[in-house]
Order: structure tokens, then sequence, then C-alpha cells
């Protein structure tokens, strides 16, 4: 005969141990599940090689207007409050064009994705319907874009990024962001 002691030593031992192998097959994490290609884990960069890293003569010319919007990486949305881009005045020079509707049309045309927004929001200014028939359009297109809001840059579809101009009012904020925009890169006096 065993003594009561030994089997509550030999019970509790079978406990611990059940303990520490439950345990540590808790603690196991399974393998992580395949990303997809637009949840790939990014270094964070504060700002992406952009075409608005280049210098710019002041004023800015129209034909360096339409190149930044047409070749910029980034979608600057002219957060109030926060520096503008170089996007925000370059938008703000076709927008006081005469012709800038036809501009904006070929800007949505012709454009990388940011550009492209542009030239909606450029469209919703000027023509609010022409800017709604190419909303349609813009929504089917494939791909991410990278978007700056306020300081931060994210990178969302660009199915986002059109809801973003219509709930944020990206158009007008836009255009208001003009003389803060002007005024930034203006040349030294």
């Amino acid at each position: 005969m065993v003594p009561a002691r030994t089997l509550v030593m030999r019970r509790f031992s079978l406990a611990l141990i059940a303990v520490l192998i439950l345990g540590s097959a808790c603690s196991v994490q399974p393998p992580p599940l395949p990303r997809s290609p637009s949840q790939s884990a990014v270094p964070f960069r504060v700002h992406p090689p952009d075409i608005t890293d280049e210098s710019f003569p002041s004023p800015l010319p129209l034909a360096s207007a339409e190149k930044i919007l047409r070749e910029t990486t980034v979608f600057d949305m002219g957060f109030p409050g926060y520096r503008p881009g170089r996007q925000v005045q370059a938008f703000n020079v076709v927008l006081d064009q005469r012709d800038s509707r036809d501009r904006f049309h070929r800007l949505s045309r012709e454009g990388r994705a940011p550009g492209r927004l542009y030239g909606l929001c450029g469209l919703l200014l000027l023509a609010r319907g022409e800017g709604d028939g190419f909303e349609h359009s813009l929504s089917l297109v494939s791909g991410d874009v990278a978007v700056r809001e306020a300081d931060y840059i994210f990178e969302t579809s660009i199915v986002r990024a059109v809801v973003l101009v219509y709930a944020d009012d990206v158009a007008n904020k836009l255009r208001a962001r003009r003389d803060a925009a002007y005024s930034l890169f203006a040349a030294p006096r």
C-alpha cells in the first residue's frame, strides 16, 4: 500500500506537468495567415519618394504644376492646420487657369492614381456633373494610392480614396488652402 502523502505528491506532480504542457501549448501561436499584396508589411515612410522632392521655380509655372499633378505618387488632401504639400499649390495653379476644366479632364485620363484624384477634385469644383460621372470610372480602377492627411501618409485602395474625396469635401479643402500653399512656396524676398 502506497502512503497517502505519496499519492498526493504524484497527483500534484501529474497536475503540474499537465498545466505546464497545456500552458506551453496555449502559448504557441499559429502561423500567420498569408497577406494580400495590399496588406504586406511595409516599413513606415514619412514621405515616399515623389516628384515634389525636386525644386521648382517660384511662382510655379503651369507646365510644372501639371507635371507635378500628373506624376505625383502622393494624394495630399490639403488638411487644414497643416503644411500644404506642393501638390496643393499645383492643383490651385491649374485651377486658376481659364481652361482649367479641359486641363483637369486631361489629368483625369493621363495622370497616375493621385493625379486622377486631383482631376476628380478639379472637375467637382468646375463641372460637378462631369466629376460625378468620372468618379464612377475612377472607383473601378484597382490598386492602392498613398494619401496624405494632415501629417500622416497611409496607403488605401483607390475606391476608398474616392470616398474620402467626397466624405471629406477634399476639393473645397484644396481650394481653401490656395493662399497658404502659394505663400509657403513663394520665393524668399
